[in-house]
């Protein structure tokens, strides 16, 4: 469990033991339900597995996959970030935040939580990619510390461009 908790928001790393199957298949279902409230989601096939691979993926390999949620006192998922690992840098590859939980703050401090348990596990940079027309993702990202690095041209299937950011912890 992330230790930090705000408005009775729990932070959630997939990877903890007591994180059961019952628990898991509970997440992830909504998770998968929560894809659609945004325009840059992956898809549910993309989410769905990496969800089943970041709990199994801390043992071995270059690459770890890692999940965090930020959930209510029942469960109930508020948001949602995925991250690769390898080594001393991590992707962040993905990050959403339930439409009717926006403005909170909670996805600041799940991103934050999540920074501080890659930290402790040896990660140096995260690096990231945006819409550039996503204002309020720019906004959070440049306030949690992320400087512009590059810009990826057609980067999203709609045509829009991303900006690579990156951020050293």
């Amino acid at each position: 469990m992330i230790s930090a908790q705000k408005d009775s928001v729990r932070y959630l790393d997939f990877s903890e033991p007591f994180v059961n199957s019952e628990l898991y298949h509970s997440l992830r279902s909504q998770i998968l339900d929560l894809l659609p409230q945004s325009i840059y989601s992956p898809s549910q096939e993309s989410v769905d597995g990496f969800l089943s691979e970041c709990v199994s993926s801390h043992e071995s390999g270059a690459e770890k996959k890692l999940c965090f949620a930020a959930l209510d006192d029942l469960n109930h998922v508020l948001g949602f970030v995925q991250f690769r690992s390898f080594s001393s840098d991590a992707d962040l590859d993905f990050v959403l935040v339930s439409s009717h939980c926006r403005g909170r703050g909670i996805g600041k401090l799940l991103l934050q939580n999540s920074f501080l348990f890659l930290k402790r596990n040896g990660v140096e940079r995260i690096i990231l990619e945006v819409g550039t027309g996503n204002s309020a993702a720019k906004r959070l990202y440049v306030s949690l510390g992320f400087m512009e690095v590059s810009l990826r041209k057609n980067y999203y299937r709609s045509g829009e461009d991303a900006l690579v950011m990156e951020l050293l912890i």
